[in-house]
């Protein structure tokens, strides 16, 4: 959402955010400079958290990134309303886990 110039829709759809800590490493900290970096940075109400469970995280990483282990592995320990997932795989890791997920485009429709 935040590459795209959308990131603002969130927190009116959802109220807090939170991310892992890999997602905020790969969009603040890798992404310094690109489109939304700033902005994810500066969120009040955009949550930085770090997983819990690193087992489930190793064993996710066997077939998706970093990212998108952590965010199934949180949401996972913080029982979320919802994942935002755009990743084939993870999206499929995530139902399989019986996870809420929702994608960019389902998001910018409900907006």
């Amino acid at each position: 959402m935040s590459k795209i110039g959308q990131l603002n829709i969130l927190p009116q759809l959802f109220g807090k955010i939170i991310i892992p800590e890999a997602v905020y490493y790969e969009v603040v900290i890798r992404g310094s400079g690109k489109a939304g970096a700033e902005e994810v940075k500066n969120a009040d109400w955009i949550e930085n958290q770090k997983v819990k469970n690193e087992l489930a995280v190793r064993a996710f990483r066997i077939n998706l990134g970093f990212g998108e282990s952590e965010v199934i592995a949180l949401a996972n320990e913080c029982q979320a309303d919802f994942i935002i997932l755009d990743d084939w795989k993870a999206r499929q890791t995530a139902e399989e886990l019986e996870l809420p997920v929702i994608g960019t485009i389902a998001i910018l429709q409900k907006a």
